[in-house]
């Protein structure tokens, strides 16, 4: 199997599986009790956040666990959204954001918030001058991710934070695709909130992370107990926040050599394919992208069908954001680009990571010239 589908999720480190197996038969206790078992859980998970701190630079006790990418996007609206002054009544988010902060910014718009979509150009970078034509002081909260999933175009989130704070607005960054993948600090940054997500970087599943600056007064959403400093209510999953944290310690000793090594990977692998088949386009090949992703569009030929080909040899691949899958509807990214459904649709995505190598990808770049001409004779025959 060719696994080219980092951006949905990653095959778990052996490293994450080894400190998973032994806190599975150690550490039992509830990170709340007080007596040794309770203590050696909560050791666990102070280890962990110590590492999932040191891959933003952060401190410790601005990171709060929670159940993924996702809770922590929603806390970071959500909460943003109950904590906001009189008079501040406006969400600015993009329209390529992930469904987990376009959703959560939807439903606090019918909650009564006046939400601001900014578009992005054609080549998939914000809309700059609509951003901040936007900006006044009736914002709460901005939200802005890091890079687009889809595309791996990323986004100034620094200069746009400096905006947001200008105004007075706070700034939330979904960094799920980032954190691991790009060297992240969030005091450089300046920004208030960020997301990130365990199985992004060879973690399990089930955990996530929000930075929370010590500067705001971010309000829970769930409620119960304390935990998590009070901001998210529940016997935290210790099993998981350990395997977390070993992953952020894993992908941290990466980030000085393997960013680099995707990138001539990708680059090699787009090359090849632009060079041997015509009607293909790069999204977003002009701007700064992410080394772990590209994606293309074919012309004449449906996504759909290309995938299930890739599958039937081998190889893994998407159509976009895995909680999209299952859809009929083209990609809003693609769309928001200026894209045509037809083009949407004929666009797949390959997202690379640690156990991705050049022998792989020259395999698919020959599967690609192959298959691709049949599936647009096929097409024509339909």
């Amino acid at each position: 199997m060719i696994y080219l589908d980092h951006h949905a999720s990653t095959p778990l480190a052996p490293e994450v599986i080894a400190v998973m197996g032994k806190a599975m038969q150690e550490l039992f206790g509830n990170p709340g009790s007080v007596h040794a078992p309770g203590r050696a859980a909560r050791a666990a998970v102070d280890q962990a956040r110590r590492r999932v701190a040191a891959l933003i630079n952060s401190r410790e006790r601005e990171i709060v666990f929670t159940s993924g990418g996702t809770e922590a996007s929603n806390l970071a609206l959500r909460g943003a959204w109950r904590a906001r002054r009189a008079g501040r009544n406006r969400i600015i988010t993009s329209s390529v954001e992930h469904p987990a902060v376009l959703s959560a910014c939807h439903a606090l718009e019918a909650d009564g918030a006046e939400l601001v979509l900014v578009p992005v150009l054609p080549g998939g970078e914000l809309d700059q001058n609509a951003f901040s034509d936007a900006l006044d002081e009736t914002v709460a909260v901005v939200s802005i991710m890091h890079a687009n999933n889809e595309t791996g175009v990323i986004f100034p989130v620094e200069e746009l934070a400096k905006q947001a704070r200008r105004c007075g607005a706070w700034m939330h960054v979904d960094a799920v695709q980032t954190g691991g993948r790009l060297p992240l600090d969030v005091n450089r940054l300046g920004v208030d909130l960020l997301s990130l997500s365990s199985h992004k970087i060879r973690g399990p599943k089930g955990a996530g992370a929000l930075f929370v600056s010590r500067e705001i007064d971010l309000q829970p959403i769930t409620f119960g107990g304390k935990q998590e400093a009070g901001l998210r209510a529940g016997t935290e999953n210790t099993l998981s926040i350990v395997g977390f944290g070993r992953a952020a310690e894993l992908a941290r000793e990466g980030l000085s050599s393997e960013p680099q090594r995707l990138a001539a990977l990708r680059d090699g692998f787009e090359a090849q394919l632009l060079e041997s088949l015509a009607g293909l386009r790069v999204h977003g090949a002009l701007q700064e992208r992410l080394p772990s992703v590209t994606n293309l569009g074919f012309d004449g030929i449906e996504g759909e069908a290309a995938l299930l080909m890739l599958d039937m040899a081998g190889v893994c691949a998407s159509s976009g954001s895995a909680c999209a899958s299952g859809s009929l509807e083209p990609s809003h990214v693609l769309l928001a680009m200026g894209y045509s459904a037809e083009q949407a649709h004929g666009s797949i995505r390959f997202s690379f990571g640690h156990g991705t190598r050049a022998e792989q990808l020259e395999r698919v770049v020959e599967l690609l010239i192959e298959k691709v001409p049949q599936l647009r004779a096929l097409m024509l025959t339909i």
